[in-house]
């Protein structure tokens, strides 16, 4: 099977797994337990705390994950279509991408794609884009696993009349019996359990794990501070084997602050891969890893109108690190500053706090020993819900600060290179970005998410749609496959990923069976 195809399978993979694993009928367990608190964020999402809601809707995720591990289909043509346009992707040669594209409508060509359970199979194929196919929020395709993706292209020419092209993709997935309103609760859910155990205030006993879970965690995440020992091993318990699969990939570092102040906490979740742990059980995977090196490293601020951070993130794929930091207080995040937290103000997600808000991006790429450094690139979200149902739009209108500096291989000034090309390096940096935010018809780049059901109770989905131009010149096609060079995995690589993504579906059903049996009520 073709690398994009496993790449969309393991989407769909993901989507799904968010709901594995919780059945639940809420008497038989004490509230408190590890147990019940490690699994309350599923519940919440798949039946909004009834649990007896949530087992059904679980039970079908867990089938649907079987069915897509065990027989995904493809027709031919769309086998045919995938790989030979990741080829050309893969090199960024739009011009041959857009040729591949089998339907055209005067200056566009286009493809639509669907995939669906039926019987014992999961089938994926091309469709006919006159007809309606497309999985949506309203309309009548929405089953769980049900999916779309619809793709379409079209050359255009910058101001400066470069050649660029188009692109705009809407895709929709079939989520399950799950609404914005459950989503919201899950995350309000999940907050709690980092922030103050799951308890109601960070003031409340923490009933302790088990000693086998503390020991164990001791053993996975060395680092964890006596303030984290305990949410971990809470997790431990309610998860083991799927904490098991994790912690021979990663390292969990810390979770939260040592002591709750004013009523909120501060959450500092830091993690990393560990190479060494992985390369025993997916040795591809683990040279996948190492091949990213410098690649990236990029600090991110999600920020309100008054420039208040909700949010932040820092990324590394030198160290294989990720780090975020909240205020959290009951569950909700509360906007903070270098002069202190807004402790009274915690945003209430289905609230109008995040009505408008901007994620700020300062990052640094290194190629062949060349840095690009883009500052504040900015990101404006606008946000509206209606209970049920959430629209995010997000839109990059504005091109970053950008600087360029360093060697090629280690050696060649970047002037030096400058003078054998076009323009240089920093400005045809800029051009990209210039062409992207004033292009796709004046919207920029463009992202809209609709998430969420009809009503609470009935099946939902997520609706995806991506607006960009993309500038389409020899530096660019260099740049982007350096880039794919280090990010895309290799066959063999993709096989292993395969095996971790089979392996960690086996230990949440392990870990769903253990929690069904324990939720049992007596008798």
């Amino acid at each position: 099977m073709s690398q994009p195809i496993e790449i969309l399978k393991r989407t769909t993979l993901i989507v799904l797994s968010c709901g594995l694993g919780a059945l639940a009928t809420a008497s038989a367990l004490d509230a408190n337990s590890s147990l019940a608190r490690g699994w309350s964020p599923l519940v919440q999402m798949y039946g909004e705390g009834d649990s007896v809601r949530a087992a059904d809707s679980l039970r079908a995720a867990n089938r649907a994950m079987d069915t897509i591990l065990a027989r995904t289909e493809i027709d031919g043509a769309t086998e045919k279509f995938v790989e030979e346009s990741w080829e050309e992707l893969s090199d960024f040669q739009l011009d041959d991408f857009y040729e591949l594209l089998p339907h055209q409508d005067g200056k566009w060509r286009e493809i639509g794609v669907t995939g669906q359970i039926q019987g014992p199979a999961f089938r994926i194929r091309q469709v006919d884009v006159k007809q309606p196919f497309q999985v949506t929020l309203q309309g009548p395709r929405k089953n769980l696993a049900d999916f779309s993706v619809w793709l379409r292209a079209k050359p255009t020419q910058t101001q400066a009349e470069d050649n660029a092209f188009l692109l705009q993709l809407r895709a929709g997935f079939g989520i399950g019996k799950i609404s914005w309103s459950s989503l919201t609760q899950a995350l309000t859910a999940g907050l709690s359990l980092v922030a103050t155990g799951g308890l109601r205030s960070a003031a409340d006993p923490l009933p302790a794990p088990s000693s086998g879970a503390l020991s164990r965690i001791r053993v996975l995440h060395p680092k964890l501070a006596a303030e984290d020992l305990e949410i971990a091993a809470v997790l431990h318990d309610a998860f083991p084997a799927t904490s098991e699969v994790v912690g021979q990939l990663a390292r969990i570092d810390d979770l939260r602050a040592a002591t709750a102040a004013g009523g909120y906490r501060k959450v500092r979740i830091s993690a990393r891969f560990v190479p060494e742990r992985i390369k025993q059980h997916h040795p591809q995977l683990a040279k996948h890893l190492r091949k990213l090196k410098e690649l990236a490293h990029a600090k991110v601020r999600w920020v309100d109108t008054r420039g208040r951070s909700l949010l932040q993130a820092e990324i590394d794929t030198q160290a294989l690190s990720a780090v975020i930091e909240c205020y959290v207080k009951e569950g909700q995040l509360l906007p903070f500053t270098r002069d202190g937290v807004a402790a009274g103000e915690p945003i209430d997600p289905l609230g109008s706090a995040l009505a408008q808000s901007r994620v700020l991006i300062d990052a640094k790429l290194k190629m062949l020993g060349l840095v690009i450094h883009l500052d504040q690139l900015r990101v404006d979200l606008a946000y509206t819900n209606q209970e049920s149902q959430a629209h995010v739009k997000a839109a990059v209108k504005t091109v970053p600060g950008i600087r360029v500096e360093g060697a090629a291989l280690g050696f060649v000034p970047s002037g030096l290179i400058d003078a054998f090309i076009p323009g240089n390096i920093e400005s045809l940096t800029r051009d990209l970005f210039t062409t992207a935010v004033r292009g796709n018809e004046g919207r920029g780049v463009s992202i809209e998410v609709d998430v969420g059901a009809p009503a609470r109770g009935q099946l939902g989905a997520v609706e995806v749609a991506l607006g960009l131009e993309a500038l389409d010149n020899f530096m660019v096609k260099t740049g982007v496959g350096i880039v794919n060079q280090r990010m895309v995995p290799d066959e063999d690589e993709s096989r292993d990923i395969d095996r971790l993504n089979l392996r960690l579906h086996q230990a949440f059903s392990r870990d769903f069976e253990r929690f069904a049996t324990s939720s049992q009520p007596p008798g």
